[in-house]
């Protein structure tokens, strides 16, 4: 949803992502179309159990084909989408009963089926905290024959999977690379690690609640979004401010940024609108980010006083033309709009044309003209 708040403009946070890719050995279930499978689960979901006399006579209309209904029954147990029901007393195992289990209920709702293959595999991974799911990419890696091995100067490295790896494991995931639906469900103990080309940037649009991914990893090019972190943008702003050591600066009841008169510029103190500039945030629990800019943010002086110089000078700053009684007090009706919670005094068009003249060293001349003319005139 976006952002409709006036204090300040979209929240975008980027950052250069870690990435680990290690040579790895395992079985990894990628989705694949099983129609074969498919009328076996569905029956499966609508019934508290299944057996091969069911599915012989529902799905194949014929009674005396139940040695092919099991064998479908054993293929999908064997896959993990059915169990079998313990049942009392010996029975033929053609008569066993199975149930739909959590993945075969996933495969249902997928319209696809997770076959596993053993095999060797290049996995790309990232340990950073934005990230839902650790896994970047999973693709097959073919091993070097062992004449390679022996001529290798130094024995490859190995690592332990990490833990924050190890949380991804038997989990339905779609790494930003495969684009697709896998399930990694063993990893063997030993990573060999790999040196690639790989960047991988993360652009998160927190008013957007909005997470992009963009990269290459070896030769993979990643442009695709991802899940964005479950923190509001009210609770990133605050930590912006904490981390740019501007909290005690947020007037919360306003919705702006506390400023003071001299510290202003010309353009902020007329729109009462300024940038921010945040050097490398920090938000708790997620790190830091790359240089961060928030334009139009909301303004609001810092004191009395300030308010008060405010105020008179985006009055001057109003008289372009000769400062008639109706022109006067239109013009101070909306220099002194915006601070009206201060309780201001406007001043009268005398005074101020007598306090302009005594400073017309640092006053502008039309201003001045168009104030006293104005008044010695009784326009």
């Amino acid at each position: 949803m976006k952002n409709t708040d006036a204090e300040r403009g979209d929240i975008v946070l980027s950052r250069q992502v870690s990435i680990f890719c290690w040579h790895v050995i395992g079985e990894v279930a990628r989705a694949t179309q099983r129609p074969e499978l498919l009328p076996l689960l569905q029956r499966a979901g609508v019934r508290e159990a299944i057996d091969a006399h069911d599915i012989a006579v529902h799905l194949f209309c014929e009674p005396s084909r139940q040695a092919a209904a099991q064998r479908l029954l054993d293929i999908a147990c064997g896959l993990g989408l059915l169990q079998p029901l313990p049942e009392p007393g010996a029975q033929s195992p053609r008569r066993r009963s199975y149930s739909l289990t959590e993945l075969g209920q996933d495969a249902l709702q997928r319209q696809q089926v997770f076959v596993p293959e053993y095999a060797c595999w290049r996995l790309w991974a990232s340990d950073d905290p934005l990230l839902e799911c650790p896994v970047l990419l999973v693709e097959p890696f073919e091993e070097p024959r062992a004449r390679q091995d022996v001529y290798s100067k130094e024995p490859p490295a190995h690592e332990k999977i990490p833990t924050w790896l190890n949380q991804a494991l038997r989990k339905t995931i779609t790494p930003p690379g495969n684009k697709e639906a896998l399930r990694i469900e063993l990893l063997e103990k030993n990573l060999q690690p790999q040196k690639t080309e790989a960047t991988l940037i993360a652009t998160w649009d927190v008013d957007q609640s909005c997470l992009q991914l963009h990269g290459n990893l070896g030769g993979t090019p990643i442009d695709t979004p991802s899940d964005a972190p479950q923190l509001s943008a009210q609770a990133v702003w605050q930590g912006l401010l904490q981390s740019a050591g501007m909290l005690d600066d947020w007037d919360d009841q306003a919705r702006a940024l506390k400023r003071s008169f001299d510290s202003s510029s010309d353009a902020e103190r007329n729109s009462l609108r300024g940038d921010l500039r945040v050097p490398a945030p920090e938000l708790a629990e997620l790190g830091s980010f790359d240089d961060l800019r928030i334009a139009r943010v909301a303004l609001t002086p810092r004191s009395h006083d300030d308010a008060q110089r405010w105020a008179r000078w985006r009055l001057l700053e109003h008289v372009n033309h000769y400062a008639s009684s109706e022109r006067f007090n239109t013009w101070t009706v909306e220099a002194y709009a915006p601070f009206l919670s201060f309780e201001l005094s406007a001043p009268r068009r005398k005074d101020l044309a007598e306090q302009t003249w005594l400073r017309r060293e640092n006053s502008r001349a039309t201003t001045l003209w168009h104030l006293v003319a104005a008044e010695d005139w009784g326009l």
